[in-house]
């Protein structure tokens, strides 16, 4: 017996090293907009999380996009999400009810419809993270697959992570500003050429931004970071920092256009520059600004002008 509790107790000694060690990781990290994601990151790095998936809540709390995954396949990688019915579930009334985290035995039938069937049949137990911002289900890390068993103090761990965590999740989102239009429904045509009639006659600079190297860039060093999530978050530092006065449209192929005020913005180098330089103190991974790739368009003069330039940007 002396033996196997001099065991017990040196596996326990490692396991608190670990916690230890992630707590003291996660505690040095600014709160840049990637808070969430780069938690995520150690969480499954040190805990040795096999497969997993790190989801954040919509304005309204009707839908959980995943932002980042861990080990999934294609499929589930850019299937993952949960939508209002899951967290109409059991699992989560529970979740929410308890405001701590959760262990489930039983697989959830919901994430069916958002796992390929290969990773869907490999479920067995399921553990929780949830994290709350005003007592609303904010955000929640899945996971569904240890390298081990779990640690045997997983949930006290985790109540601290929750706890600790929550209120720094929700800080370094709420500052970004969401796009409210629903413009990706409508012909790419019919966006831009409304939006250069709203700016006719007016003082501006259009500019064009190709994302697809800053996308690539940063898939690179974010592991199961999907090429729409990238651009989603690059968006929202740029609408951040541009401020309302500025507008930003999406546009095919990873590009978007800014029309730039030159009244308030007089500088426009300058401008692109503190765009670029904004983005390392906001993804944490980059370590020097990125080159934006831009090409810049003066506002057309007339209708003749601005058929044209519709061609040249479509």
């Amino acid at each position: 017996m002396g033996l196997l509790n001099r065991a017990k107790d040196s596996q326990t000694e490692i396991e608190n090293n670990i916690w230890n060690q992630f707590f003291n990781k996660v505690d040095s990290l600014d709160t840049g907009i990637d808070f969430a994601a780069v938690l995520f990151r150690y969480l499954t790095e040190y805990l040795e999380i096999e497969k997993a998936g790190l989801f954040l809540s919509s304005d309204n709390f009707s839908s959980y996009n995943c932002l980042q995954s861990k080990g999934y396949d294609k499929t589930t990688t850019n299937r993952l999400r949960l939508d209002n019915k899951v967290f109409d579930s059991d699992v989560f009334s529970i979740l929410k009810m308890h405001n701590k985290p959760l262990c489930s035995t039983e697989v959830p039938s919901f994430l069916k419809d958002y796992m390929s069937t290969r990773e869907f049949g490999l479920l067995e137990e399921i553990y929780w993270l949830p994290f709350f911002a005003e007592e609303n289900l904010f955000s929640v890390i899945m996971i569904t697959q240890w390298n081990n068993f779990a640690a045997e103090n997983w949930n006290e761990s985790f109540k601290i992570i929750s706890s600790r965590y929550s209120k720094k999740i929700y800080n370094s989102r709420k500052a970004l500003v969401v796009n409210t239009e629903d413009s990706a429904r409508k012909p790419q045509k019919e966006v831009i050429e409304s939006a250069l009639r709203r700016y006719n006659g007016k003082d501006i600079t259009i500019i064009k931004v190709n994302l697809m190297s800053l996308v690539n860039l940063l898939s690179g060093i974010k592991d199961g970071l999907s090429h729409l999530n990238i651009k989603k978050e690059v968006l929202s530092v740029f609408r951040t920092m541009a401020g309302p006065q500025q507008e930003i449209l999406e546009v095919e192929n990873n590009q978007i256009l800014l029309f730039l005020d030159n009244i308030r913005i007089p500088d426009k180098n300058l401008f692109l520059h503190q765009l670029s330089a904004s983005l390392p103190l906001l993804f944490q991974d980059l370590d020097e600004p990125p080159h934006l790739d831009v090409v810049e368009y003066a506002n057309p003069l007339n209708e003749i002008e601005r058929e044209e330039l519709l061609r040249v940007l479509l």
